[in-house]
């Protein structure tokens, strides 16, 4: 089944029109997008997770010394705990990203 065709106004932009995620308009090239999307912390945590395996990726595609997060102080002491979240799902995203029986080797996910 076909997806259906949504056409959006894009900050001033001539009318674009998207077919799923691709664009068919070329003069988009300048065009900028604001989203405002309600998360809970479940999602928080995904999107954490997510950044955590792209280091690793990033990490073993450039050679580059470890990408892994360490814990830090957040500025304001109320958002320490998320502060401490996205650090703990980080970390479990990048070690998620090494088969672990034999460590350095990445797992495609």
């Amino acid at each position: 089944m076909e997806t259906p065709v949504k056409k959006t106004k894009i900050m001033g932009s001539p009318q674009l029109c998207f077919t799923g995620n691709h664009l068919h308009e070329q003069d988009a090239i300048d065009a900028r997008v604001a989203h405002q999307l309600a998360e809970d912390e479940t999602d928080f945590y995904k999107r954490f997770r997510r950044y955590g395996r792209g280091s690793r990726r990033l990490e073993i595609k450039h050679q580059l010394p470890s990408l892994r997060a360490h814990e830090f102080k957040s500025e304001k002491p109320e958002h320490q705990r998320l502060a401490d979240l996205s650090v703990k799902a980080m970390q479990e995203g990048y070690d998620d990203a090494i088969v672990r029986t034999e460590r350095g080797i990445l797992k495609l996910v």
